[in-house]
């Protein structure tokens, strides 16, 4: 495939699933990715602004320049995925309704950057009632201290009293990057693709800020792991939010059209000996879905479309597109190397977790032992998803493999 320069972006998928896989080739898929979302977006404003969308004309002023536009959207995935859903309500939905309300979202989002001002007859676009957010720092909480974290910005919440709107402080958790350059910030709620534009899911209450020592922590002590992971992390993981854990389960995740951006719990009250295996595991683990993501969209990995055929995934205990069973395989096998690397880091290594490491490794390794019989059988790999698929398995056992006989 050809970038925005007509150059060829190729990848060794059988580096792709190794810790130490360092290629140039992601940050420039990266960007030629973005670049081409950047692209759409402006045409789209400028369509928009010849039909007579005065907010276009507003937002023509902001992003007024491609090559600027892509950096932004490189460094604030959260305009990039607002500028998606702008596309899809107007190419998509073709819906006046639905595209001023994401032209509103966006000016609102700027506005949280550099105080840009919204559009004047906001009332006629936000109901009265409506909290007007944006995912980007997500829950707005009332005031009652000071947080310890990040700059602290003010956001108005209009509500409706005695027939007039009505402006009432909230604040919010402003993003803020640590030393690898990773923007995180604390939130309830992330970005989830529905079929023609992004929703959000609620997650709970607020996360304790104890949190984010934890992931810059973890973060840090992944240069213990491998150093060329350590920074390609830092340049592909654009945006993390950190979520408070809730009781049924762990959460994670990431969106595979918004590469850079992905969502972790943590759990501030566990032993550290016990949490910090976790949340390194777990990190890499949703680094390999961002690899892969962007991998996918430039390598030919399957013959088909993707969602077919579907085939068994022992991690899900039921059949699913062939796409999701690779991102499985690769996910929970680089996690396992992780896991192993981890324990390997004297001030980590814990008797807490060995257990639980060894059961991970054995089931794992099975399931990615038989996951491989199952895509080579299938018949519906490409030479390089074959490829793929073999250095997987193979690298994954040649890791751990000793540690569980």
């Amino acid at each position: 495939m050809s970038g925005k320069n007509d150059e060829v972006i190729k990848f060794n998928v059988e580096a792709v699933c190794r810790i130490d896989d360092y290629q140039d080739a992601y940050l420039i898929a990266m960007k030629d990715y973005v670049h081409r979302s950047a692209s759409r977006f402006l045409a789209v404003l400028t369509i928009l602004k010849q039909s007579g969308y005065r907010d276009s004309d507003n937002l023509l002023e902001v992003f007024d320049n491609l090559e600027a536009t892509t950096s932004l959207f490189l460094e604030y995935r959260e305009l990039d995925a607002l500028a998606i859903s702008l596309v899809r309500a107007y190419s998509i939905l073709k819906d006046s309704n639905q595209i001023q309300k994401c032209l509103n979202e966006i000016l609102l989002a700027i506005s949280s950057f550099s105080e840009f001002l919204v559009s004047e007859n906001l009332e006629t676009v936000i109901n009265p009632g409506e909290i007007v957010s944006f995912p980007l720092l997500e829950k707005s909480i009332q005031a009652r201290q000071p947080l310890q974290f990040g700059e602290l910005l003010n956001i108005a919440r209009f509500t409706q009293a005695e027939g007039t709107i009505r402006t009432q402080e909230y604040i919010l958790l402003a993003h803020k990057r640590n030393q690898l350059g990773t923007r995180r910030f604390l939130g309830t709620r992330q970005p989830s693709e529905a079929e023609n534009e992004y929703s959000i899911f609620e997650f709970g209450d607020l996360p304790e800020t104890d949190s984010v020592a934890f992931v810059d922590y973890c973060l840090m002590l992944v240069s213990n792991l491998d150093l060329k992971l350590r920074t390609l992390m830092s340049e592909l993981y654009k945006t993390l939010t950190i979520c408070p854990r809730t009781p049924q389960m762990r959460q994670a995740g990431s969106v595979s059209s918004l590469p850079g951006w992905v969502w972790q719990d943590v759990d501030p009250n566990a032993h550290y000996e016990e949490e910090f295996p976790h949340l390194i595991t777990q990190l890499v683990h949703e680094f390999f879905h961002t690899k892969l993501n962007i991998v996918e969209k430039y390598a030919k990995i399957w013959n088909t479309d993707g969602r077919t055929p579907l085939l068994f995934s022992p991690w899900k205990d039921r059949n699913r597109p062939i796409r999701q069973v690779i991102h499985a395989l690769m996910t929970f096998s680089a996690g396992g190397v992780a896991l192993k690397q981890t324990l390997d880091i004297p001030r980590v290594s814990s008797s807490r977790v060995e257990g639980w490491a060894v059961d991970y490794w054995r089931e794992n390794l099975s399931f990615a032992k038989d996951t491989e019989k199952v895509l080579i059988n299938s018949g519906a790999l490409t030479k390089e998803g074959e490829l793929l698929v073999k250095s997987i398995v193979h690298n994954f056992n040649l890791n751990v493999s000793e540690l569980i006989r």
